[in-house]
């Protein structure tokens, strides 16, 4: 995680390193923590990429509805 913090200190908006940081925070069993990086990350990332991991961590903290939403986005893509 500090990694990490230290990447997005010198470029908050990498989509690639908010991915990594909020999937850990899920794999971590912490998805209340990761949910503003994954946000941000599918904010910030090209249209081509699918939200995978902030689609999990939706699920995990019982935002089925959005998490479905996300799920579309990802069909769509892949």
């Amino acid at each position: 995680r500090e990694l990490f913090d230290r990447l997005l200190d010198a470029n908050p908006n990498d989509w690639m390193v908010l991915t990594e940081r909020g999937s850990l925070a899920v794999q971590l069993d912490r998805p209340q923590d990761g949910e503003a990086d994954l946000r941000r990350a599918d904010a910030l990332a090209p249209p081509d990429i699918p939200p995978v991991h902030l689609v999990k961590c939706l699920r995990l903290l019982g935002k089925a509805d959005e998490a479905n939403k996300f799920q579309e986005k990802v069909d769509r893509i892949t």
